[in-house]
């Protein structure tokens, strides 16, 4: 089968695809805020899926126009671009990470929101589910006890793992969260956990360092996305010490090359994001949307990373991959 990367490639040139003409005719020109705490790039992060909400928006006869925002991990800076895109003159703001949803929240009361989160309420970011109330909806992307339950299995299934090591950062409420539940799946099948804290650029050598005094370990990188930039680093580490890897989103898995990916459909997380755009441009009230929880999760599995790592990838978990890159 083909590599992620590439089959995104092909999915992505479908959607972007030029519309008929006489489409094209009646399309209408909506300004669309976008910002995200992560890089600008276009082989990961909210960059690489914008195209697919750009392409329900022009299905639904919206010409989009995005005035976006990367803050490549600045918290200072991200709270700027906010205040910059609210004196942009906007008809909605779409922020695919908690990070710049919680800047936008604080910058403007009056332009509609719509985020995807891993938790909208512990965030602050809306009322309740069903009603989020003010200018905020969207999609909550939550990785409850299940999904850490999976991360955890999926790594006792394919190596003799004793101590599963945790990258995360222990100033993230969310991640502390996801790490709890980890902890707990570990216990319940006699395993061992580590933390592993990753703020910022500086401690990447610290976690490899403790990652590499972990004996007979399972890695599992959180889906934070502030932390996808220092995953390749990680993950070189962890290959050399032949070390098996989790990440959290299915992209992941061919860009840092860790072993398996399993968590919410990214491409589906997108959908829905245009769709409540599009609700919202015709003259839906954000606080009158109740927030979605994403039901399709992805399994992709890194045989390229199974060789290096000496790995046979039970035929039973190969057959429930969504992905399998060769």
């Amino acid at each position: 089968m083909k590599e992620w990367r590439g089959f995104l490639a092909a999915l992505l040139a479908v959607l972007v695809a030029p519309l008929p003409a006489e489409a094209q005719q009646t399309m209408k020109p909506v300004k669309i805020g976008w910002i995200a705490v992560t890089p600008q790039d276009r082989n990961r992060g909210p960059e690489q899926f914008r195209p697919i909400v750009e392409h329900h928006l022009r299905q639904r006869g919206w010409e989009p126009h995005f005035e976006l925002r990367y803050a490549a991990g600045d918290q200072d800076r991200l709270a700027r671009m906010a205040a910059e895109l609210v004196k942009a003159q906007l008809d909605v703001i779409v922020a695919p990470d908690t990070n710049g949803a919680v800047a936008t929240k604080r910058a403007t009361s009056s332009i509609p929101i719509v985020m995807s989160s891993a938790d909208p309420l512990g965030a602050g970011l809306v009322a309740s589910l069903a009603r989020p109330g003010a200018n905020v909806t969207g999609v909550s992307a939550f990785f409850d006890d299940g999904v850490a339950g999976k991360w955890v299995e999926f790594l006792r299934e394919v190596g003799t793992v004793r101590n599963i090591a945790v990258v995360s950062n222990a100033t993230s409420v969310v991640a502390v969260e996801r790490v709890n539940a980890i902890e707990r799946a570990a216990l319940a099948l006699g395993l061992k956990t580590r933390r592993l804290d990753l703020r910022s650029a500086d401690d990447v050598d610290t976690v490899i360092q403790l990652l590499n005094q972990t004996i007979q370990a399972g890695l599992i990188y959180d889906p934070d996305l502030t932390l996808l930039p220092y995953a390749p680093r990680v993950m070189e580490a962890a290959l050399r010490q032949q070390v098996p890897s989790v990440v959290g989103f299915a992209p992941q898995a061919a860009v840092t090359g860790a072993l398996l990916a399993y968590g919410p459909s990214l491409p589906e997380i997108y959908r829905m994001l245009a769709v409540y755009v599009d609700r919202i441009l015709r003259g839906a009230k954000p606080g009158d949307l109740p927030v979605e929880q994403v039901r399709k999760h992805d399994l992709v599995i890194n045989l390229k990373t199974a060789k290096a790592l000496n790995l046979t990838i039970p035929p039973s978990l190969l057959l429930r991959a969504d992905q399998v890159i060769e």
